[in-house]
Order: structure tokens, then C-alpha cells, then sequence
């Protein structure tokens, strides 16, 4: 559903989502709690609006301790509020309890749990206010500095529809 004001005549470009598939798996670097650009959930020439955003972040590591730690960029004065649906650190088994955590504005790191050997999975919904147009886009790295790197699957997508 999309909205518009009184008098506004959409344009087809006022109806298309924008989505990026991960199309290989990029693991961070070892030993840093530093986050980094993803190389291809990155989302160019967003302008100004407000948008839903959307993410499903497949991710593994071969050690329960290094964790991973997320956020998004964006073109400076964008407001963002989004909730984090994952296992929370110190997960221990595939299945469980899933934790919330709601985080404001990019810049805002949150930390979800990972679990030694196996792929887990995160839904990230939110929405953002653009002010300047630019490239808005997902970042992620180690959530403990630690020898086992952290792997950002293949298969893992971000999605952004403007609002208004």
C-alpha cells in the first residue's frame, strides 16, 4: 500500500521496492569487534523520503564467542527506528527463545548471538525518514574480538519501499 498526499501524482518510480541479494558469502575480518560495509546488501541513489525497511541476515561462525554485531548506513540527517528479531548472545542451540531490540538512527550497533557451526538468521523491520539522497545500505562485523571469523551467508537480502 502506498500513500500519497492530496493532489500528488505518482510516478512509476513512486511503486517500486528496492531489494539486494546477497549472492556469496563475505566473512569479516578475525580479531576486530570493528564493523564494516557489507560489499552487496547496499542500497545507491536513495533520496529523500520515508521508507520501510525490511532485512533477512543469514549468518554463521564456527565459535559461539565472537557474536555478531550489526547496523546500517546512511546519508547523514536520516532518521531510523528498527527491531532486531534473532537469538540473543550466548545462544546454545539452533531453536529457542528469540530476542527483540529496537535501536534508533544509523550509527546504532546491536549485538545478536552466534552459535558454534551452525547458520542462524535475523529479520531486521523498521522504517526511515531519508533527508539527503545518497546510499543507504548494511554493516556488520565481530561482536567480540575473537579468532573465528563471522560469515554473512549468501542468500541474505535487504529491502527498502518508500512511503511518502
Amino acid at each position: 500500500m502506498f500513500f500519497f498526499s492530496t493532489g500528488q501524482v505518482p510516478t512509476a518510480d513512486d511503486f517500486l521496492p528496492v531489494a539486494r541479494y546477497k549472492q556469496v558469502d563475505e566473512t569479516a575480518p578475525v580479531s576486530s569487534a570493528t564493523v564494516q560495509d557489507d560489499d552487496e546488501l547496499v542500497i545507491p541513489g536513495v533520496v529523500p523520503g520515508r521508507y520501510a525497511l525490511l532485512a533477512w541476515i543469514a549468518y554463521s561462525s564456527a565459535s559461539s564467542t565472537p557474536d555478531i554485531r550489526h547496523d546500517f548506513f546512511a546519508p547523514a540527517g536520516t532518521t531510523m527506528e528498527r527491531t532486531t528479531f534473532a537469538q540473543g548472545t550466548g545462544a546454545s542451540a539452533t531453536s529457542g527463545s528469540i530476542h527483540t531490540e529496537t535501536a534508533v538512527n544509523p550509527g546504532t550497533d546491536v549485538l545478536r548471538g552466534t552459535l558454534a557451526g551452525n547458520t542462524l538468521s535475523m529479520l531486521i523491520v523498521g522504517g526511515m525518514t531519508v533527508s539527503t539522497a545518497g546510499t543507504v545500505g548494511f554493516r556488520w562485523g565481530q561482536g567480540t574480538s575473537d579468532s573465528n571469523s563471522v560469515t554473512v551467508r549468501a542468500g541474505s537480502w535487504l529491502w527498502l519501499a518508500r512511503l511518502a
